[in-house]
């Protein structure tokens, strides 16, 4: 995972290392391996964070690309960085990346804003909850029971009667066919429960067109849910969400927000029953859940230049969040979608086979969110309703 961010013209670059050195070398998670057995992790006991330099006349890919080239997560280092520089045409960049093991997108967002923070001679946030010590609270949680009474909904959810399962066969990621498509949302773009439902229905809307009327797909959230004594808003790690969700053909939109705002613990239940608790699920769960061969991950709103203020970051240089994945793995769906805010513009990224069907359906699906948006869209001078209202201010208390 990694993003490669612009950097603001005038940044002084010697001061902005000092910053990038003073911040991860306060992280034990970005010195983070694995035990050569494969069964442990070990954090704070790897490489420093290694920064690349360009040299005169180095492309900026190659840069990039060697960088990345670095990450081991046995060996080490699981975090690198990189900083290009053109004086000639006054331009700079600068790589983060990290294995995914430990890093998501929210956690170098984090990175992003303590550096800055760093840059700019301000104080650092104290995370309050470690990664190491959320996940074995969260295996201790499972252990007690905790999650048990979920098992019910995510064995109904899992049912497979009335379900489409996609024929498609899960390539590599060396066969796989990339669609990226854009929308403007302008200044009435829904909140953000509202939009991920919207992209959501319309995928179902597309997926199931003439075909049984429901879909199971597997979604993936952030995961930095309220649990009891624990506090991961401002933490760096992999605290990811993923579950299973059922689309219905046609369903209302406002249906489906509700029923993913209706989610208890935001889906991080179902991978604590599924790793810890798998007998609550029943012995056919995993079975069921293969059924999932489409993958899809809200990343929510990234941050712009225009969004910092302050002069040191610009925009992400390839204008999306990189996932950096190996070309031999295979595919863990026959088809991912991926979407993404930023600067009032969605972006949305299929990921699967190739070919001109995925093309029309990426195409079907950009249309059918147009659609589903519009049908959203309040008669003029309407005032905002009460829950409008408060996704509103729920979007508000994330901001820095």
């Amino acid at each position: 995972m990694s993003a490669e961010l612009n950097l603001a013209p005038g940044v002084d670059t010697g001061r902005l290392l000092a910053a990038l050195h003073g911040v991860t070398a306060g992280q034990p998670l970005l010195r983070a391996r694995l035990a050569p057995e494969l069964d442990r992790q070990l954090l704070g006991e790897g490489h420093a964070v290694p920064v690349l330099r360009c040299v005169p006349g180095q492309a900026r890919g190659a840069l990039m690309a060697a960088a990345r080239a670095m990450i081991d997560p046995v060996r080490g280092p699981a975090f690198v960085c990189a900083l290009w520089e053109d004086e000639a045409e006054g331009a700079a960049s600068l790589l983060l990346a990290g294995h995914h093991l430990w890093t998501d997108v929210l956690s170098l967002q984090q990175l992003v804003m303590e550096i800055e923070r760093a840059y700019l001679g301000q104080a650092a946030r104290t995370a309050a909850t470690s990664f190491l010590y959320w996940s074995q609270q969260l295996a201790m949680l499972a252990d007690s029971a905790y999650f048990d009474a979920e098992a019910p909904a995510w064995r109904a959810a899992l049912a497979p009667a009335g379900l489409h399962v996609p024929a498609a066969t899960r390539p590599d990621y060396a066969g796989v066919g990339r669609e990226l498509w854009r929308l403007p949302l302008g200044a009435g773009a829904p909140p953000l429960a509202m939009l991920e439902a919207v992209i959501l229905q319309a995928l179902g809307n597309v997926l199931t067109a003439g075909a049984e009327p429901e879909l199971l797909v597997e979604c993936e959230r952030h995961g930095r849910e309220p649990l009891p004594a624990l506090d991961v808003a401002g933490s760096l790690g992999w605290f990811t969400a993923a579950f299973p969700q059922r689309l219905r053909h046609g369903e209302a939109v406002a249906a489906l927000a509700a029923r993913m705002a209706a989610l208890p613990h935001g889906g991080l239940g179902f991978g604590a029953l599924r790793s810890y608790r798998s007998a609550s699920l029943g012995e056919d769960f995993a079975a069921l859940y293969r059924a999932c061969r489409v993958g899809f991950n809200f990343l929510g709103r990234l941050r712009s230049g225009d969004d910092a203020g302050h002069g040191v970051f610009g925009d992400l240089a390839a204008g999306q969040p990189q996932d950096d994945i190996a070309a031999d793995l295979p595919l863990p769906h026959a088809l991912t979608v991926d979407a993404w805010l930023m600067k009032d513009e969605l972006s949305v990224r299929w990921s699967g086979q190739r070919g001109g069907q995925a093309v029309a359906l990426a195409q079907a699906h950009r249309q059918e969110v147009r659609r589903l948006l519009d049908s959203l869209a309040p008669a003029a001078g309407a005032a905002p309703s009460a829950a409008e209202m408060q996704s509103l201010l729920d979007e508000l208390s994330w901001i820095d």
